[in-house]
């Protein structure tokens, strides 16, 4: 990493939106610039444990709900442009 602050107007790559989802709900994890935190960061943090690790589409019970037939949606279309 180039350990440079990355923070675009009108965009958020995926940590950085959960470090900012996260401080919007007062838990602040880092004392560092929120462009400059990875998914590592994550994975190494002390007060943080993993609970879940692979597709969303497969995490239990999702199965039952309506995000379930949303990703079989995705599903759907990703393997017909496959097929194309």
């Amino acid at each position: 990493m180039v350990n440079m602050n990355y923070e675009p107007k009108n965009a958020f790559f995926c940590s950085q939106f959960v470090v900012e989802t996260l401080k919007k709900a007062g838990i602040w994890l880092w004392n560092r610039p929120s462009g400059l935190v990875t998914p590592h960061c994550f994975l190494l943090h002390p007060e943080l444990e993993v609970v879940y690790e692979g597709k969303l589409s497969d995490y239990p019970g999702l199965e039952n709900s309506r995000s379930a037939a949303a990703v079989q949606r995705i599903r759907d279309v990703q393997y017909q442009e496959q097929a194309v």
